[in-house]
């Protein structure tokens, strides 16, 4: 058995620029760690979207923490999108990959979109 990696870097920048975070699934590891780092910790006012996206409900993790930050913090907003909603989710929000969703709902008419 051979393991390697990560490569490269996944630092938080030193700036106040607006931070949005796309993750989806399990994926959304190391983006929890940034927005806890941000909030909890550095009690950061910069301006911290995250946009999540899974097939169902049942593959979101953690999502009482990220509603309880969102809560908690003005500067921080939660977005969901399911690419494949149950009838059990009672799903009303977004459908679609959480790209395509964030372009639709956010970026395409966003004033800095680099």
């Amino acid at each position: 058995v051979t393991i390697s990696g990560p490569y490269g870097e996944f630092f938080i920048k030193d700036t106040e620029n607006e931070m949005i975070y796309i993750g989806g699934g399990a994926g959304m590891a190391p983006l929890r760690s940034h927005i806890f780092e941000l909030l909890k910790t550095l009690n950061s006012g910069r301006k911290i979207s995250y946009w999540y996206g899974g097939r169902s409900k049942r593959e979101l993790f953690y999502l009482e923490e990220f509603e309880a930050l969102a809560e908690k913090f003005p500067n921080f907003t939660l977005h969901i999108a399911l690419s494949e909603p149950q009838p059990e989710d009672n799903w009303n929000g977004p459908v679609g990959f959480i790209h395509n969703v964030l372009y639709d709902y956010y970026l395409k008419d966003h004033p800095a979109p680099e």
